[in-house]
């Protein structure tokens, strides 16, 4: 789902306010938010897959997410923090064209994220 209008006016502010996000000006963001996405997403669902570069930045707009990293082969995940509202995954995989070191999954049947494409505008 486009983030435009009413929507829009409300996840830019918020945006504003996290680390990410804090070098950019307000006129900024609101400049590239609209290349972005809202997405909603099963708990079965991974929002971050270890070992693959992430397709984008994801902002969690509601609910909780599990960060888990898998040791080694054939080893059961092991879960390490819990994110929650507005923390934010997947950024520095992006940046860097590497892939995840922790996969990061919903904690709840549905949640919201925001979902920065690979080909936002320069904010320059």
């Amino acid at each position: 789902m486009p983030l435009d209008g009413e929507r829009l006016g409300r996840v830019v502010p918020g945006l504003g306010r996290r680390p990410l996000f804090a070098g950019p000006t307000a006129d900024q963001i609101a400049h590239v938010a609209p290349e972005a996405s809202l997405e909603e997403f099963a708990a079965d669902e991974a929002v971050v897959e270890q070992g693959r570069v992430p397709d984008g930045c994801y902002v969690i707009l509601s609910g909780t997410a599990s960060v888990r990293v898998t040791p080694s082969a054939g080893s059961d995940p092991v879960e390490v923090p819990r994110i929650g509202m507005r923390d934010s995954v997947g950024e520095i995989g992006l940046l860097n064209d590497e892939p995840a070191r922790t996969a990061t999954w919903p904690r709840r049947r549905r949640a919201r994220r925001r979902r920065a494409r690979r080909d936002l505008p320069d904010l320059t």
